[in-house]
């Protein structure tokens, strides 16, 4: 029987560990957060595997014309995980508990125009907003979970339930036999959940020959693995960036856009890309990357070593001028730091780099810390606006950098409620050369994503939204999949 159990567990790697698991909250708002809330929390909508988005707690929706209500249908007979009824009432709370003071969180600006929620009926709703907003049922689908009145830890409708957080090993889920979703849920008993933010610490964890499921298998090993039968890995298109951030707040000496110019020409993006994903990403030029549905082609900042010291001597900018710069210790950013480290030096400049364990990097050393240069991972949002609001406008939670422009607020604040489609997409691309103008940040390359699984798993896909998802997935016994066998693509699917 034990050896049976253990044959049902399913045991996932994930790069680093959360701070939080409290549903919709700041500290919650993380890549490392989503990959457990997902497994343990529902949304209204959902995202699938193509990125199309599809029904989750809600079995449909409608939409007006004038883009301003949006009437939900619930899925009848759901439960939370603590036996109560998830109807249309609590759908409800949780939305107008994010506006309560209640609870600290980021999803209030993507809400911020719902005016009025109308629960017609014990499965229906109706969201009233104050003016049209495109982003809307995205955002919905991405890190907004409809959960219980619990205070630090999720009480949700999804397949798997939170049994045990120790901090600093590990995270168990167990499954939740109430769970009614249009999903299949992992066919597995528990989820185990550990984390390991090196490349070397977690290629011994991935060798040990237990793990099941990989988050981000180090690219350069992946070969290597699949050859021994420890793991297939796939490479999945991924719109995550790698972007490095400045201090533009008063009295920083990158204020001034022409010092953040000269940094952006001293960086060797393509090596840098090479060096960190072996060729398997590409280089950034503008604001996203070219897989992103909103890209806008913008002027390349190109690698000029010599423009860049020419800009720092008009500047007045010498090696006696200290630059801070810090980011995580997660791989591969201390290979990021690196070679951008060699290249402001390479132009004459003093760089003193920290870095910081995740947790509590992100987000504090990130948003709170004292640096001028920060190097820092930055996933695909659900839609332009969300990145907008967040990073972008003076006001926005992950302003880590402080960069404040009333021309930009008014743009963000503007192209919201924009119903005409044209002027909406001339309104993002002017936002794009902006940036590119101004260098709030700056991007250095796109890195597509290296999920691995071991050959008891079938029935497991990668996400293109970067997270873990185990609908269908299952665990084989030990004695059912010889080494080097793995899933086809149609088994998985």
């Amino acid at each position: 029987m034990e050896r049976d159990k253990k044959a049902r567990r399913l045991r996932v790697l994930l790069k680093h560990e959360t701070i939080a698991l409290v549903p919709n909250g700041f500290n919650s708002d993380s890549s490392s957060s989503t990959a457990i809330l997902r497994l343990t929390c529902q949304g209204l909508l959902k995202q699938d595997f193509d990125g199309r988005l599809v029904p989750d707690l809600a079995q449909s929706w409608s939409v007006s014309d004038d883009l301003c209500r949006y009437r939900f249908q619930l899925r009848p007979g759901l439960t939370f995980h603590n036996g109560s009824a998830c109807d249309a009432r609590k759908v409800a709370w949780n939305f107008t508990r994010l506006f309560s003071g209640a609870v600290d969180s980021l999803l209030t600006r993507d809400y911020q125009d719902i005016e009025a929620i109308h629960v017609l009926n014990d499965h229906e709703l109706e969201f009233v907003l104050k003016r049209p907003n495109e982003a809307f049922l995205p955002n919905l689908a991405w890190r907004t979970y409809i959960v219980d009145d619990t205070y630090d830890q999720p009480c949700g409708t999804g397949p798997l339930r939170l049994q045990a957080w120790q901090r600093g090993s590990h995270v168990l889920l167990s499954r939740f036999d109430g769970y009614q979703g249009p999903h299949a849920a992992p066919d597995v008993d528990e989820v185990y959940l550990e984390f390991a933010p090196g490349v070397e610490q977690r290629l011994a964890r991935i060798r040990q020959g237990d793990i099941d499921i990989v988050e981000s298998v180090p690219t350069s090993a992946a070969a290597a693995l699949e050859a021994d039968g420890v793991l297939h890995a796939q490479l999945t298109a991924s719109k995550h960036r790698s972007v490095m951030y400045f201090n533009c707040r008063a009295g920083s000496v990158l204020q001034d856009p022409k010092v953040r110019l000269a940094l952006a020409h001293a960086v060797n993006r393509e090596a840098l890309m090479q060096a960190v994903t072996g060729g398997s990403g590409e280089v950034v030029d503008g604001m996203l990357a070219a897989a992103d549905p909103f890209f806008v082609a913008t002027d390349p900042i190109e690698y000029k070593p010599e423009r860049a010291r020419q800009l720092l001597a008009e500047a007045g900018i010498d090696s006696s001028q200290v630059f801070r710069m810090v980011t995580t210790n997660t791989a591969p950013f201390s290979l990021v730091a690196e070679h951008v480290g060699n290249d402001l030096r390479a132009v004459g400049l003093t760089v003193q780099f920290t870095g910081y364990d995740d947790p509590p990097w992100w987000p504090y050393m990130y948003l709170r810390g004292g640096w001028d240069i920060c190097l820092q991972g930055t996933p695909a949002r659900p839609h332009l606006d969300t990145l907008l609001g967040r990073e972008l406008h003076s006001q926005g939670g992950f302003n880590a950098g402080g960069y404040t422009c009333a021309e930009m607020d008014a743009l963000i604040d503007g192209v919201r409620g924009e119903v005409d489609g044209q002027k909406r997409r001339q309104s993002y691309a002017r936002i794009q050369h902006k940036v590119q103008a101004e260098l709030p940040f700056f991007s250095l390359f796109a890195m597509d994503n290296m999920v691995g699984w071991s050959p008891l798993v079938t029935g497991f896909t990668p996400h293109p939204s970067g997270g873990i998802d185990l609908s269908g997935v299952k665990k084989l016994d030990t004695q059912m999949a010889p080494p080097h066998q793995f899933a086809t693509e149609g088994e998985r699917r």
